[in-house]
């Protein structure tokens, strides 16, 4: 587990679907730019998916975060895979 001494936040692993994006490289330089520099972008069947490490005081908060982040954007998305494991980066 990997803890920043300095913030008391660690890195959680998450996996999100867009559901409301016709993905491009002006979407993906969007979500970069919002805030999500933290999440590779992946289109798989067709889907767009974003595999996050982001550093929050918990799993819950992180997630929260870049569901907020999307939103502002205007795109919705949903959590489709959590690890328990924390990554250090």
């Amino acid at each position: 587990m990997f803890k920043n001494a300095c913030t008391n936040q660690e890195n959680f692993d998450f996996r999100l679907k867009l559901l409301n994006c016709d993905f491009n490289e002006e979407v993906a330089n969007q979500i970069y730019s919002s805030g999500c520099s933290d999440a590779l972008l992946v289109m798989s069947h067709g889907e767009l998916i974003l595999d996050f490490t982001r550093q929050a005081e918990s799993l819950e908060k992180a997630i929260k975060s870049a569901l907020s982040d999307l939103d502002k954007l205007g795109y919705k998305a949903e959590l489709i895979e959590e690890t328990c494991r924390h990554s250090s980066m």
